[in-house]
C-alpha cells in the first residue's frame, strides 16, 4: 500500500491531469481504510469489482465481446543455481474473479461482494491456452486462475482440452477448496481435466465447524486420491483464529503434516481492511495501531486472541521444520508423487491415461 500511495504521489506531483485508478485488492483495503477526501487526494477513481467492464465503459468500448488474455506476464520457477532467470515456462488465464464461500478474512470475497464473476467461458480459455502454446510451444503450466475452481467449468475446459492435446503437452494448475473436489466421484476424472497441481486453502482442520463451508469434505481421503494420481497439493493453514488456543494448535499443525502436503503455506491470520474480519475485530477493539508495511501473510494490525504475537511466529517455524523431518523437501515429496503417479496411471484402464499420463510422470519424475 505504501508503494501504491508513493506511486500516485509522483504522478500528481509530475502529471496532474493524468487520471489515476485504483483497482484490486489495494482499492479494496484503500477504500475501506481512508476517508473520501483522502482517496480524492491520491485517486481519482478507487475501483471494487470487477476492472475489465470498469475500463470498457470509461472507454466506451462496447461491453458483451469475449475477453481474450493473450499477453499476461509469463513467469517460471527454477533452482537459482541452474537457472537464475527462469522464463516463461508457465503462463496465466483467468477464468473467474471472486469467491461465493464467504470467508470473514477473504479479500477475495470482499472485493467482489461474496460473489463469483465469469471473465471467459470454457471455450474463449482453451482458445486462449492454444494461442499461449502456439506462442511458446515450450510452456509447460497454464495456471487457470480463479479463487475456488467451479466443477462444471473445470469439466468442460478439460473435456476441451482432451480434444486438442495429449495429457503430457498441458498441465494445469488450480485454485480449488476441498468441497468442491468432494463433487468428483473418482478423482480419475478430475485428473482426466490436465490438472497436475493444486491449491487447496485448508485453513484449519476445525475450520468445516467454524462454519468455513468450503472445507466441508473429507481432506485425508481427497488428498491421499490426488497424490496416487500425481497431482500436487499446496496447501494454506492459518494460525491465529480466535478458536486456536494453546492447547489444539499443535494438534492442528500435526494434522496438517498428516495430510504431506507437497508445498505449504504456513500463515497468520490477518484482518486486512475492508473484510467482514476486520470490522468486527474493530468492534472488539482488537486493532492495534499498524504500519502498512508491517501488514502481511505474517501478521499485523490486530490483537490474536489467545496468544502473543511472537508465539504464533514460533508455531510457524515450528511446524515449517516437522513437514520437513517427517517427509523431506519439496524436491523429494514431488519426487514420490510422479513415481507414485506413474506407478497408478501405467496399468490404467483408460488408454488415454495410461499412455500420455503415465508418459508425463515418468518424463516428470526423470527430470527431478
Amino acid at each position: 500500500m505504501d508503494s501504491v500511495m508513493e506511486m500516485a504521489r509522483i504522478v500528481r506531483r509530475v502529471s496532474p491531469r493524468s487520471k489515476t485508478i485504483l483497482g484490486c485488492f489495494a482499492a479494496n483495503a484503500f477504500s475501506a481504510f481512508y476517508p473520501e477526501e483522502a482517496q480524492r487526494e491520491f485517486f481519482d477513481y478507487v475501483l471494487r469489482g470487477d476492472g475489465v467492464q470498469f475500463f470498457r465503459e470509461l472507454c466506451g468500448d462496447p461491453l458483451g465481446v469475449p475477453i481474450t488474455q493473450h499477453w499476461l506476464p509469463k513467469c517460471g520457477n527454477a533452482l537459482p543455481w541452474l537457472d537464475p532467470h527462469p522464463g516463461g515456462q508457465g503462463a496465466f488465464v483467468v477464468s473467474a474473479l471472486g469467491c461465493s464461500h464467504g470467508c470473514d478474512f477473504c479479500t477475495t470475497t470482499a472485493h467482489f461482494d461474496n460473489r463469483r464473476v465469469p471473465i471467459s467461458t470454457p471455450q474463449q480459455i482453451v482458445e486462449d491456452i492454444k494461442f499461449l502454446y502456439r506462442q511458446n510451444p515450450n510452456l509447460q503450466n497454464i495456471f487457470l486462475q480463479e479463487e475456488d475452481q467451479d466443477k462444471e467449468t473445470l469439466d468442460e475446459i478439460g473435456q476441451l482440452l482432451r480434444e486438442e492435446f495429449p495429457h503430457d503437452q498441458v498441465e494445469l494448475f488450480v485454485v480449488i477448496s476441498i468441497s468442491t473436489l468432494a463433487r468428483w466421484e473418482n478423482l480419475d476424472d478430475f485428473a482426466a481435466n490436465h490438472v497436475t497441481s493444486l491449491f487447496i486453502g485448508m485453513e484449519s482442520k476445525y475450520a468445516p465447524e467454524q462454519g468455513y463451508s468450503k472445507r466441508e469434505g473429507d481432506p485425508i481421503q481427497i488428498v491421499r486420491g490426488l497424490h496416487k494420481r500425481g497431482i500436487a497439493t499446496f496447501m494454506g493453514m492459518v494460525l491465529g483464529f480466535d478458536f486456536h488456543t494453546r492447547e489444539n494448535l499443535r494438534e492442528d499443525l500435526e494434522f496438517y503434516c498428516h495430510l504431506e502436503p507437497t508445498g505449504t503455506q504456513i500463515t497468520l491470520l490477518t484482518p486486512h481492511p475492508g473484510t467482514p474480519l476486520y470490522e468486527r475485530l474493530q468492534e472488539e477493539g482488537r486493532i492495534s495501531d499498524f504500519k502498512w508495511e508491517d501488514v502481511s501473510f505474517f501478521g499485523g494490525g490486530h490483537v490474536p486472541k489467545n496468544f502473543y504475537f511472537h508465539e504464533l511466529l514460533n508455531w510457524i517455524e515450528w511446524g515449517q521444520e516437522n513437514l520437513y523431518q517427517t517427509w523431506g523437501p519439496t524436491v523429494m515429496r514431488q519426487l514420490r508423487l510422479e513415481l507414485q503417479a506413474y506407478e497408478y496411471f501405467k496399468n490404467h484402464s483408460d488408454p488415454r491415461l495410461r499412455e500420455e499420463r503415465a508418459r508425463l510422470h515418468r518424463r516428470k519424475a526423470i527430470a527431478l
